[in-house]
């Protein structure tokens, strides 16, 4: 099974490889060059985009924004409001998010 999806991906690559060569090796008209400085801010626009998801993401991590909430009763559950952000322990029965469901 194994041998079978290296032969495939390798083929898979011989393919890739055939039609990017085919289609570099085109006859006719070079790039201008705004074709290249147009190639050239797409790509430096797109690794800028990149760049800065992956920093929200650590941001986000690092900060704890990824969590789930953790509600805290005052009172009854029922008529309280949660104090949100408070922690509480698995065994406190009025912390609805830590109860088991039925």
């Amino acid at each position: 099974m194994r041998a079978l999806l290296i032969i495939l991906l390798l083929g898979m690559l011989a393919a890739a490889g055939y039609f990017a060569y085919s289609a570099m090796a085109v006859e006719g008209e070079p790039i201008p060059t705004e074709g290249y400085v147009a190639l050239a801010l797409g790509a430096g626009f797109s690794i800028i985009v990149g760049v800065g998801l992956m920093v929200l993401l650590f941001f986000s991590s690092r900060r704890g924004y990824d969590e789930p909430p953790h509600f805290r009763y005052t009172s009854s559950p029922a008529i309280a409001a949660p104090v949100r952000g408070a922690r509480c322990s698995r065994a406190d029965p009025c912390c609805l998010p830590c109860r088991p469901r039925r």
